[in-house]
């Protein structure tokens, strides 16, 4: 990225993912995400993210405030489906769960344990079964005759020790 990009960002940072959107008509859901898919389709690559205690990202934003992140697990996806969850019940699975966090146009770093991932006030999930990840995604909205300008680095499973910094 220029360099200006860079400001405020740890040293060492060498790439930044920007993505700008520009909504004219009807609102629109962005979806930015990282599976850990196999080769074989639709089949997710559960992994085993038990040693670390959640994970961290830098963002910034302009045109958009609320960041929704979520996660998908196993326990997300009935044992019935091709990605093969361990869900007994197709169609009474938890729901995903998430946290909402406030962006901005200056970059923060972000830190998120597995617990932090509730399923709205009622916490019927979490904390996320971290010995069988699939995904994490982060999702806003774009709203009518709006243009987002979204950028993310620096994504990171965390121990309990990076989250404490």
């Amino acid at each position: 990225p220029p360099a200006g990009e860079l400001t405020g960002l740890p040293a060492g940072v060498t790439w930044v993912q920007r993505a700008t959107t520009t909504r004219e008509a009807d609102s629109a859901l962005i979806l930015f995400g990282w599976n850990f898919r196999a080769d074989d389709g639709m089949s997710f690559r559960w992994i085993d993210a038990s040693a670390y205690a959640g994970f961290t990202f830098w963002a910034k934003a302009t045109g958009v405030t609320d960041l929704v992140v979520t996660t998908v697990d196993a326990t997300n996806i009935p044992v019935t489906d091709v990605r093969k969850g361990t869900c007994p019940m197709a169609g009474m699975c938890p729901a995903v769960p998430g946290t909402t966090v406030a962006l901005t146009p200056s970059w923060q770093k972000f830190k998120f344990r597995w617990a932090d991932f509730k399923q709205g006030a009622m916490d019927i999930q979490g904390p996320v079964e971290a010995k069988q990840l699939a995904r994490i995604d982060l999702l806003y909205v774009v709203g009518s005759n709006t243009t987002v300008d979204f950028s993310i680095t620096g994504i990171s499973l965390a121990t309990d020790a990076d989250l404490a910094q």
